[in-house]
Order: structure tokens, then sequence, then C-alpha cells
């Protein structure tokens, strides 16, 4: 381990701690900037930003977090939303917690006399090659991740591209273990605190969710000196939280942009335009550059940061720059809304994979990884419920943790805990909806801003009528009194929270050779190195035709990395994982 470390830190930077828990075993902590996040007295490690709305507070950093949670030991604190990971350790545990929907990814692995956590695949199969332990090609994953769809885009059980590295689903925990052999154990399952307490019905947990989700806007708006954004665009999710702005009377002091560089989101800005000259904001793409004035500069590139961040474990490049937002800026965003209603229209995983009519080796590998992924997290691959469950725990989460690696401070206000619990409760006015069917959503819009939720969507078959909303309102009791809308108490500040990865990861990235430019051009020629790296796989010609799909994509279509979908990143992964490696030091 300490030859490991001392091969990419930095001396002069604040990022690795170690210590002592036995005579026999170390802890050793390497993230940004530890000062703002590690508690070597109170044995604690907290990263990010958390929502507790039954206590009503937010929480930024370790010292807000030390602050919320004095006196509250981590086995009787509650299950909280928000965006972090905590850690705390004795000389027999160490044990790891995420927010309830876990939008900060963990991976792990072990071997003789050690435990190593990350949320870099990289970094896991660096570490593992550099003390000798071997990392082997996963052909059932390899097989599965393979077909077109998003089913296969990113991880669809614990069992990563790597045999010898597991990855922990959204909604568990993991557990180290230090008795005798050093073991990391997961620990919960998806529907674990999931259920509606007795005496509620749906009607009050989803003025409750209302109610949540516009006091955190008014607690966020009220930040000295930040300033809360959030991405309109013409569907139902991102315009509940334009509803909770409204609502709370403070849509004036936010910033809104809207996608409007591709014809495709030509219907989304002609609907944020008719909710801006409504509502009296701006939509303006561009922030003062004021707002500048924390951004911290980071020396890499977007392919470089995918590849210690997303790199295997969630096939799509979604960072245009690597840096994160400016400084003083908190995104918002309507991610959630499927949780609340579906994804996958309700059906057992097998019937979902059947859909996808790939080839029978293919269809083979995808079922069994996707059984594999569902009842680790304690569902039943053939309940209808399994769809959900596999698309909460992994795909979701996946796809909202990808700013994580330059940020920690955005927010998911339809990610609640009950709300979600609805989706899966006899007591909801909407059992197991279709996909873009009506659910919880439009309820949460109609309660906060019924004038609102009537204004046109980007698809007229998603409008509601006056009377629908009409109609809804009596049956939950008509509007939020919007009295009670009131901020929660903060502790910590949003410039507690360290942003963007550690040097010590920039460093082993810059010594694998990936400080490249995230250009077709790069993913090509990594993608060819991956098929190189395939010549006597006998699945070879499987990832000949992802090979062939990339190509297409970004060369006949000419399509950017941002927007090619999801093959131009498998064979990169291939290569990344499993080709050169760094010539011993």
């Amino acid at each position: 381990m300490n030859s490991w470390i001392s091969r990419y830190s930095d001396p002069a930077t604040d990022e690795v701690r170690q210590v002592p828990l036995t005579p026999s075993r170390t802890l050793t902590v390497v993230s940004h900037d530890l000062a703002q996040s590690m508690s070597i007295g109170q044995k604690c490690f907290f990263k990010g930003s958390a929502v507790d709305y039954e206590r009503g507070s937010v929480v930024f950093g370790l010292q807000g977090w030390l602050n919320y949670s004095q006196d509250q030991p981590m086995e009787s604190q509650p299950l909280l939303e928000g965006q972090f990971l905590l850690a705390d350790w004795n000389e027999d545990q160490l044990r790891f917690r995420r927010d309830v929907f876990g939008t900060s990814q963990l991976l792990y692995s072990s071997g003789p006399g050690y435990a190593i956590v990350s949320d870099s695949l990289l970094a896991l199969v660096d570490f593992r090659r550099h003390v000798g332990d071997p990392c082997t090609l996963n052909d059932e994953v390899l097989l599965a991740r393979s077909v077109f769809s998003g089913l296969g885009a990113q991880q669809i059980s614990p069992e990563t591209y790597v045999n010898q590295i597991s990855f922990l689903p959204a909604r568990l925990s993991l557990d180290v273990s230090f008795e005798r052999e050093i073991v990391p154990d997961p620990v919960g399952s998806a529907l674990q605190d999931m259920e509606l307490p007795d005496d509620v019905d749906y009607a009050a947990v989803v003025r409750d969710g209302a109610v949540n989700l516009s006091r955190l806007i008014a607690t966020l708006t009220g930040l000295p000196n930040w300033t809360l954004g959030l991405s309109l665009s013409g569907g139902y999710d991102s315009r509940v939280c334009l509803a909770g702005g409204i609502a709370a009377g403070v849509v004036k002091e936010m910033h809104f942009t809207c996608n409007s560089d591709l014809a495709v989101h030509a219907e989304d800005y002609r609907v944020a335009e008719a909710l801006a000259e409504r509502w009296g904001f701006s939509i303006r793409n561009r922030l003062v550059e004021e707002a500048y004035s924390s951004r911290r500069e980071i020396d890499c590139t977007p392919f470089m940061l995918w590849s210690l961040s997303s790199m295997g474990v969630y096939d799509y490049f979604s960072m245009r720059q690597a840096a994160r937002m400016p400084g003083k800026y908190i995104g918002l965003t309507g991610l959630g809304g499927e949780l609340l209603g579906s994804n996958y229209s309700w059906q057992s995983w097998p019937d979902l994979a059947a859909t996808l009519h790939a080839e029978p080796d293919i269809a083979d590998a995808l079922t069994e990884q996707g059984r594999k992924g569902v009842k680790a997290v304690g569902g039943d691959p053939e309940s209808r419920l399994a769809s959900e469950l596999h698309f909460m725990n992994y795909r979701h989460a996946l796809h909202g943790s990808r700013h994580v690696p330059l940020h920690m401070v955005g927010f998911a206000p339809l990610q609640q805990r009950l709300l979600t619990a609805l989706a899966y409760s006899p007591r909801s006015d909407f059992i197991m909806p279709a996909y873009k069917a009506l659910s919880p959503v439009n309820d949460l819009n109609i309660l906060l801003a019924p004038e609102l939720s009537t204004m046109p969507y980007d698809k007229p078959k998603k409008n509601l009528s006056k009377a629908y909303v009409e109609m809804r309102l009596e049956r939950l009791g008509g509007p939020i009194d919007t009295a009670v809308l009131t901020p929660y108490t903060v502790h910590g500040l949003p410039d507690d929270v360290p942003a963007g990865p550690p040097e010590f990861l920039l460093n082993l990235a810059r010594l694998r050779g990936l400080d490249l430019p995230q250009t077709a051009e790069t993913l090509m020629e990594f993608g060819e190195k991956g098929l190189d790296v395939l010549k006597d796989h006998p699945q070879r010609k499987v990832l000949e035709a992802v090979g062939e799909n990339a190509r297409w994509r970004l060369t006949k279509k000419k399509l950017p990395p941002i927007g090619a979908g999801e093959s131009p990143a498998k064979l990169v992964s291939i290569y990344e994982l499993f080709g050169e490696s760094i010539p011993s030091s």
C-alpha cells in the first residue's frame, strides 16, 4: 500500500491520511482536501450534502455533519436524502453509508491482508496490479454489456468487468470487518425502510412530499452568495421543481437554463420560454463572470475524468469540461421522477430482457446478470417489481452520480424515500403506472402550482386539463398552504464541501497515458486497442459488432462523444482495464 500511495501522491497536497487501528491494521484514506472531510478524533469521514426532511435540516460538509449528528450514534441515524459518503471506524470495523438513493458510487476489492474501497474502477485495477494480484475478465459481464440498449449500458449486477472487483448497488451499505481476514460485506436491501407508516394515506404522503420539495428550494435560494439553478425541459419532472420555487415565492431568485443547441430540444425551449414569460423569470444559459469566483481549476481533460469515474461502470460520456459548474452554483434537477412512476413499466427481469430480442448468448448473459442484480438488492427477479428495483439500484443511481467527481452539492428533490415508497404500496392512487404515464409527480405539481400544471408540455399528450387538475386537488385536500414553506435549518455551507478528484487520481491517470482530449479520434484509437486485447477471446466477434456501431456513430454520423450513446465507451473500457499497464518503476 505505501509504495502505491508514494507512486501517485504529492506531499504538497492535503490528500492522504494513515490511521493505525491496531498493531497490524492501518486505515489509509485518499481524498481531495481531507481537512474538510475527515476527523481522526471523531473517527468519521463525511463528504457531500445531506437532507433530513423529518428534522428539517440541510447539511454541508464534515463540520456541518458533526454539528447535525452530535449525540447520534451512526446506527441510530435516519436514512437521509442528498448526495454524500459517510464512513466511521473502530479497531474492529469500517462502515460506509451513503444517501438513501446511493448517488455516490462505490466499488470494492480485497486480497491478502487488505480491503480497498473506491469510486474509481480504474484505481482498484491499478492497485491490484501494483501488489501483483490478478485482474481477470468476467465473460458473462462482457457479453451482457455488449447489448445495444440502456439495459446493458451500465452495471447490471454487483459483478464488474473484473472478476475480483465488485460494485455496491445504490441502496446497500458496506461493512469491512477486521476481525480475522479483512472482508467487505454489503448490507441492506432495496426496500429496507421503504414501508409507509400505517397511519398515513396517499394524499398525506404526497402533501408532505410537496412541502419537503418546496421548503428545500426555499432553503437553497437563501444560502448567502450561492445561486440555485434549474435546467428546464418540456416534461413533467423539472416542472415540479419550478412549481416548488413558485410556491415558496423564490422563483425570481433562481437561475434557469434550457438546452437549445440541438434541434431535438426545440420543443423544450419553446415550453420553457412560455413558462418564463408567465412567471416572470428569464432563461439564461450563461452565468455572469462573478459567479466563477470560487471555481477550482482541475488540470485534466473530460476524457481523463471519465476514465477515473464512469469508465467500466457507466457507458456514457457526459462531461463537457473537466471543471465543476461555477463555484457558487447549486444545480437542481428533476431526477427521481421515474422512481415515483416507472421506467420499465413494472415487469419481471426475464420479461424485460426478452424485449430486446438479443442474440441467444447475449440474451442469456443479460438475463443472468439481471437476475443477480435484482437478487443482490433483496428482490425477486420473477416479480413485477424487479424491473423498477433494478432501475433504482443501478441505472438511476449511476445516471444521477455523473457530476459527483466534480462536486457534491447538487439536489434532486423528487428523490424522497416516502414518495418512492408509494410506488411499491397498494395505497397509491397510481398502481404500477406505465412509463411516462400519470403518477404522483403530477400531483406534486398540482399541489404546489395548479395553474402551472395546466400549461402546455413538450408533447400535447402530456397536457393536463383544468378539469383533471381540479379533480386531483379535491382528492388531495386542496393546494399547499404557502405559509408552511419556510426554510430548513442549515448546518455548514456548500463552501465546506471539497470539489473535484484528488491530485493522487489525476496523477494515476496521467501516468497511464489518459491525459487525452475527449474526441472521436481518441475513442476510436482506444476502441481498436480494446479489440486487440480480445484478439483470442471467443466472443471477439460480438465485440467487433460493438466496435462497428461505435465507428458508425462517431465517424459516419459524426456524433460528438457526448450524444454518441453507449457503444463507444465499451471497448475503451476494455482497453483501459485489461490493456497495457504502467511499466514498473
